[in-house]
């Protein structure tokens, strides 16, 4: 039973549990109102978006919840129950298999510190028909079930195969009445109805073309609009509009936070975004025009499909008068970014949106309340356009989606800074290095590091040079299927890890914006997807994307909402492919932070404790757990002694000289006290255990305290041994 079959249902946060009431069922004999249903949410996996509703059935279903130590990858979430069979078209319509390109877009969440933040919303767009000159394509909305759209492999300019339903009639009124009255999903301003969508097979993978490949500048070319909306002047004048997007100085480095800057800083000088590739304009957008076909948008009321692809349409029919541009195909070939600053629409309830990739074209909407330009909103949003996806953190068992707050991708928001143009944050490494701006300095696998062995390691910090981050490869993994397009091909997935280290630069510099507890800190990401070449967009799936989850400082302690900086970082990854044992883990420790770089050691470890193992690992010489104590140092090894070595044999004793006569007796003297007998010989010293050679281990914090253990029971007492020589010289005294 589908929750549209109830009249109203309430929710009780303290039972978790949710009642409907007055729903109605189908039995065989009709429709029969009954008195409710109770959906006992308690199971289900805590977070955002863990309970669900499946679009297309409106039937409630819940994700399992996570076990209590989650394993390292992140688990794949199972997907929801499958969708019924797709409603048939009713009579008078033909159906038809039609290719058209794809069209992909995310809205930004407000800032972090806003209480009415959500999640990101995906919506999808189809355009059909387009003509050698970008014109005259038919544009549809469509949508995908949750189950889907969670894990899509899908960017702006793929090309996939839809089945379509167009109306046979050619009355217009009788065209608007089918659209409007069928069960299917229509588009009415398009004419035509999308069947299945979730049936839908890919045709043609569109590849990054903003991504940066082996190190080669991509010069970004954009058409900025600036618009005034019926009748609402936007509070943001174009010349201050342009002052956020350029440097004041072409060939001079910039005194504040640009557009120009944040690329060529974060970057590397790799994406370009200059005055001499930008148009920036004025435009008026009017309070309705024509969306397409006979469908108008409603400036002042709405802010739907119609609404933004029309004020894009007219606001680049007036760009393209006055650049003397004839076609659309032309405009994309000179500009390919198309951003539209839109003075305030209170019916678009997002600071920003944008296409996640850039083929031909790709579009972006930044919600323009004031006359400051949120850098950090803006940077997100064209990033999106290269193919970045959000960056996230890994809380409870979750890779949370906008919480990695080291990352303009997440919540990276600088503070202190009211006219968002004088700190900023750069990416994080995995970012970083998706987008083909950075590369690592230290490059490993974790099988190959061998075993016990500490590896001093020094890490750059990100603002010294575009080659920086630590990298380890700990495993492959499964591949990744996604959910849609229905024939979309498995992905290769690798277990990889990210140690990046962050300096606060001064203002405008690279992390100007980090906060003071972020500072000097090792950051720790985990990152599943394997880079493609030529790259593209990673899917939608948030076990595809970028998990900050650990850091490291000195001193430790707590950094964000729960979130600490540890004195080290260790994992065990548990049993691992091309490895015969269940304990594969890493221990990464650090030496010292400077200014410019940090240092720790690494040392890949197969037994959690000192003293497992049945080699005698506690008295081997070598530190089998990688904790940086061996052996004796290590409290593992406190309740184990060393095995004592049989005692040397002794010499045999002298023969004892003959007696000599006695002399005639005498008077007795007093008795002298006898003599103790001699101690017995020491022990000879035990050698020393043979060590192999290793590096001198760098200085140690304090480590945690172990609980107790059980003392082994003492040895029974032995007596000292003693040569018969011994006992000869006591009897003869």
């Amino acid at each position: 039973m589908g929750l549209r079959a109830c009249s109203y249902c309430t929710y009780s946060c303290l039972d978790c549990i949710l009642n409907c009431r007055e729903c109605a069922t189908n039995p065989d004999n009709g429709w029969v109102v009954n008195s409710g249903v109770t959906f006992d949410l308690s199971g289900c996996r805590p977070g955002p978006g863990q309970i669900l509703i499946e679009d297309s059935t409106a039937q409630l279903y819940c994700l399992p919840p996570a076990p209590l130590n989650p394993p390292f990858p992140p688990p794949d979430v199972p997907l929801a129950p499958s969708s019924p069979p797709p409603p048939r078209p009713p009579p008078g319509f033909s159906i038809e298999t039609q290719v058209g390109t794809v069209e992909v877009y995310t809205s930004h969440i407000h800032n972090p510190n806003d209480p009415n933040r959500g999640l990101p919303d995906m919506t999808y767009a189809v355009t059909f028909n387009t003509t050698d000159d970008g014109n005259n394509g038919t544009r549809v909305n469509f949508g995908l079930s949750t189950r889907l759209s969670d894990s899509a492999d899908i960017a702006t300019g793929d090309k996939v195969n839809f089945t379509i339903a167009t109306p046979k009639t050619t009355d217009p009124a009788a065209r608007r009445r089918l659209l409007s009255e069928t069960v299917l999903d229509c588009d009415i301003s398009a004419g035509l109805c999308i069947i299945d969508p979730d049936s839908a097979g890919q045709e043609g993978r569109e590849t990054g073309k903003d991504f940066v490949v082996g190190g080669n500048p991509v010069n970004i070319t954009s058409v900025v609009m600036l618009a005034d909306m019926c009748n609402t002047t936007n509070p943001l004048p174009l010349q201050r509009l342009k002052e956020y997007l350029f440097n004041a100085i072409q060939d001079q480095p910039s005194q504040n936070v640009t557009l120009q800057h944040y690329y060529q800083v974060c970057s590397w000088n790799k994406i370009r975004y200059t005055p001499e590739n930008t148009v920036v304009q004025n435009v008026m957008l009017n309070c309705t025009g024509i969306y397409q076909g006979n469908v108008s948008y409603d400036t002042e009321n709405r802010c739907d499909t119609p609404e933004l692809y029309g004020w894009f349409k007219d606001g680049l029919a007036q760009v393209m008068r006055n650049l003397s541009i004839a076609t659309n195909a032309d405009l994309n070939r000179l500009y390919k970014r198309k951003t539209l600053f839109m003075a305030q629409r209170d019916n678009c309830g997002w600071p920003g949106m944008a296409s996640i990739g850039c083929a031909t074209t790709c579009n972006t909407w930044i919600n323009q309340g004031s006359d400051v330009v949120d850098m950090q909103v803006l940077f997100q949003e064209l990033a999106h356009n290269i193919g970045l996806q959000h960056a996230n953190r890994w809380i409870d068992g979750f890779n949370q989606e906008y919480e990695d707050f080291t990352d303009p991708m997440g919540s990276g928001w600088p503070e202190d800074d009211p006219y968002y143009n004088t700190t900023m944050y750069c990416m994080n490494a995995p970012e970083a290095w998706k987008a083909g701006w950075i590369s690592p300095a230290n490059n490993f696998s974790l099988l190959r590091m061998g075993r016990n062995t500490k590896l001093t390691v020094t890490i750059p910090s990100m603002h010294t040079s575009d080659t920086t981050f630590l990298y380890i490869n700990v495993s492959g993994l499964p591949q990744f299927k996604p959910s849609w397009p229905s024939n979309a091909a498995l992905l290769n997935r690798t277990y990889q890890l990210f140690f990046s280290y962050r300096v606060r630069q001064p203002s405008p510099g690279y992390d100007s914006a980090l906060h003071p507890d972020f500072d000097r800190k090792i950051w720790v990401h985990n990152y599943n997807a394997t880079l493609t070449n030529p790259p593209r967009a990673d899917p939608q799936d948030v076990a595809m994307k970028t998990s900050l989850i650990a850091a490291m400082g000195s001193p430790p302690g707590v950094i964000r909402e729960g979130f600490t900086a540890d004195p080290w970082f260790r994992r065990d990854f548990g049993p691992l492919n091309d490895s015969s044992f269940q304990v594969n883990g890493l221990h990464v420790q650090p030496i010292s932070f400077t200014d410019t770089e940090a240092t720790v050691w690494i040392c890949y470890f197969q037994l959690n404790k000192e003293s497992d193992g049945a080699d005698g690992p506690c008295f081997n010489g070598i530190d089998d757990d990688c904790d940086g104590l061996t052996d004796a140092e290590d409290p593992d090894c406190a309740p184990i002694k060393p095995p004592s070595p049989p005692p040397s044999p002794q010499p045999p004793s002298p023969k004892p000289p003959s007696p000599k006569p006695r002399p005639p007796p005498s008077p007795r003297p007093p008795s002298p006290k006898p003599r103790p007998p001699p101690r017995s010989p020491p022990s000879p010293p035990r050698p020393p255990p043979r060590r192999s050679p290793s590096p001198p281990r760098p200085p140690l914090p304090p480590r945690p305290p172990r609980p107790p253990r059980l003392p082994s029971p003492p040895p029974s007492p032995r007596p000292s041994p003693v040569s018969s020589g011994h006992r000869r010289a006591v009897a003869e005294e």
